[in-house]
């Protein structure tokens, strides 16, 4: 005999369904968002990294003529080619503009090149790049060469201002398919879960035994389900993503559900399994909010990323016309980091920025970190004035000076920050920029530039 009225049973399991299908809709906006970010970043930090390689001045007065002849010209087909050989990416090409937005190939290192001077479709992104902003495309594009999404950097000549553009294509396809992957994996988990729910429903209403040995069965299958479920929806992601969270994703995910075994004791067998969809439920929840971290995370450094800085800002400001408080910004350019990546592979690169990161997060924590580009960190210190800001910066010279210790490999360059800083004072600055911009020219300062 079942403990509960069946009627309460059947809306209970109803509720469950709705619920289901909230919670998995909910899931897919928040998983192609978190992806769709962690994508840009990849895309940015690609395009970013080869403008940063890349000399304004001599990109200015590059010709078509000059292609062959060893100079400049052959330079840059020589450093764009390295990307394109050893990146996951489709095109890579420097691009020329003028003032009236329109665009052209500069160098193009492709099996199949554009010609120098040949026109360029213009977007949104691209006349943000000759502004001064990377961007990337937030719609795919279709020239001779195919279907792509691009992201654009931009190249700064001596003064500041933008001489060129370095744009990166990622196919269409491929993009699109592992978005599409991850949807798929949500809306097969939704549909089981939803089908167990009917097959309870269906079980209180009949009040058949043998129904709920079924149902017991497919709830185990359900579980393993979700313990397979980060695999899928990690190979589903970019790589890098997959390479730096799976476990933390497969203990979010499978933690109420890899410790717990079905147990059905006599009448209460519509409890338990009740029980165990609330687990599921729990789980999906979890994954949701993981997702959702995941878009304000760098992927590569696990750092604050552009959006959650771009985010800061806003929230220092407001709070400044309100009650203006003292706050220190800190700007770090790693040193060489270009030299690592041509000489020993931007492999070694990326263990350079990792290890970077982890420094900074040990002396000033996570929260206060924030990668703003490829070799480029800010720190955001609130509530702290000059004299802790100095105090900062000697913990910092100890840990660098300790890391170098460490990891002395010949050749390879040893880590250093190219480091400028500025405190806010209501009677010196009037916002985050006017902070930001004394701790530029500092940072500029200390590299002699």
């Amino acid at each position: 005999m079942l403990k509960y009225n069946r009627k309460t049973i059947i809306i209970a399991v109803m509720l469950m369904i709705v619920t289901n299908i909230l919670m998995g809709v909910i899931l897919m906006i928040q998983s192609r968002r978190a992806l769709w970010e962690q994508i840009n970043e990849r895309m940015l930090d690609v395009s970013n990294t080869a403008a940063s390689m890349l000399d304004g001045d001599k990109m200015r007065e590059l010709k078509a003529e000059d292609k062959g002849k060893g100079g400049y010209y052959d330079e840059v087909h020589k450093t764009l080619r390295y990307f394109q050989d050893n990146i996951e990416l489709e095109y890579i090409y420097a691009v020329n503009f003028d003032d009236k937005h329109n665009f052209s190939f500069s160098v193009d290192p492709a099996d199949n090149p554009g010609e120098f001077g040949q026109s360029i479709l213009t977007t949104d992104a691209l006349i943000k790049a000759s502004e001064g902003t990377p961007a990337c495309d937030n719609e795919a594009h279709t020239d001779e060469w195919g279907k792509f999404y691009s992201a654009y950097s931009p190249v700064f000549d001596k003064d500041g201002k933008v001489a060129a553009i370095v744009g990166v294509d990622f196919s269409a396809e491929w993009i699109e398919t592992r978005l599409s992957k991850t949807i798929s994996t949500i809306v097969i988990i939704v549909v089981i879960s939803t089908i167990l729910a009917l097959i309870l429903a269906h079980t209180v209403a009949t009040r058949n035994r043998r129904n709920v040995a079924i149902m017991k069965e497919q709830l185990d299958g359900i579980k393993t389900n979700f313990r397979e479920m980060d695999r899928h929806l990690v190979e589903s992601s970019v790589n890098r993503l997959r390479e730096s969270h799976g476990n933390e994703l497969a203990k979010i995910l499978s933690t109420d559900l890899s410790n717990e075994n079905s147990t059905f004791r006599g009448s209460d067998e519509i409890n338990d399994m009740g029980r165990e969809l609330e687990s599921i439920r729990g789980s999906v929840e979890k994954y949701i909010q993981y997702m959702d971290e995941q878009a304000y995370i760098d992927e590569l450094t696990e750092v604050n990323n552009k959006k959650v800085y771009k985010h800061t800002i806003e929230r220092l400001d407001k709070s400044l016309k309100e009650k203006p408080t003292n706050f220190a910004v800190m700007f770090f350019d790693i040193d060489k980091l270009r030299d690592i990546n041509v000489k020993f592979g931007f492999e070694k690169g990326d263990d350079r920025l990792i290890d970077a990161a982890i420094i900074l997060k040990k002396v000033f924590s996570k929260e206060n970190v924030y990668r703003v580009a490829s070799d480029e960190f800010i720190v955001i210190l609130e509530n702290t004035n000059s004299f802790e800001a100095d105090e900062y910066l000697k913990k910092l010279d100890m840990e660098i000076r300790a890391y170098n210790n460490q990891h002395n490999e010949k050749d390879v360059p040893p880590l250093a920050f190219a480091e400028g800083h500025a405190v806010y004072y209501p009677e010196e600055c009037k916002d985050y920029r006017d902070v930001f911009i004394k701790a530029e020219e500092n940072m500029k300062k200390n590299q002699g530039v």
